[in-house]
């Protein structure tokens, strides 16, 4: 961490041999973290300004709720602005991710060379009245092969739009193709 100009500027560059939490599980993996962020002000109890982030995580193994992922690759980027102090911070701004992997098994449906892409124009996370994160995204995703029992498709193309909102209750949606 680096303070510069009223700004954090962060890095962080890690091997992760095994990382397990929450019944997920990341095997022989990099992780890649750059920030920049307004430095908070004590005084004023606020943290207004410009947030830059970007997350890259390249995997030999990614696992969760019975899914798993082979040699992914996922990146994320945001940009956006914060307000206010800890109780009451919201955060809003440009989402935009990838993901790659060689194979995906999911349940007893595989597939393979998955590639995926979600973006948001205005996402959204605020800490007032409990932790939520919404916005709209938009989801594109490909595999050059699934297969689910005696299904097996080629050159499968799915897109999806809508609504998008977490928050501890769950996730509520309205995605539409």
């Amino acid at each position: 961490e680096v303070t510069r100009d009223g700004r954090i500027d962060l890095s962080l560059n890690a091997p992760v041999t095994r990382a397990e939490a929450g019944g997920s599980a990341l095997v022989d993996a990099r992780l890649t973290l750059t920030a920049q962020l307004p430095y908070p002000d004590f005084r004023k109890r606020s943290v207004e300004g410009a947030v830059v982030a970007n997350l890259a995580l390249a995997g030999a193994r990614a696992e969760t709720a019975g899914q798993a992922f082979e040699d992914v690759n996922l990146t994320l980027g945001f940009t956006g602005q914060t307000r206010g102090w800890v109780p009451d911070l919201a955060v809003r701004g440009r989402l935009a991710g990838s993901l790659a992997a060689a194979s995906g098994r999911f349940g007893e449906a595989r597939a393979r060379t998955i590639r995926a892409a979600v973006t948001s124009p205005d996402l959204s996370w605020t800490r007032s009245g409990g932790d939520r994160i919404a916005g709209d995204v938009t989801l594109n995703g490909a595999a050059q092969s699934a297969q689910a029992a005696d299904l097996r498709l080629s050159d499968v193309v799915v897109s999806a739009r809508g609504p998008l909102a977490v928050a501890a209750a769950g996730i509520q949606t309205d995605l539409t193709a």
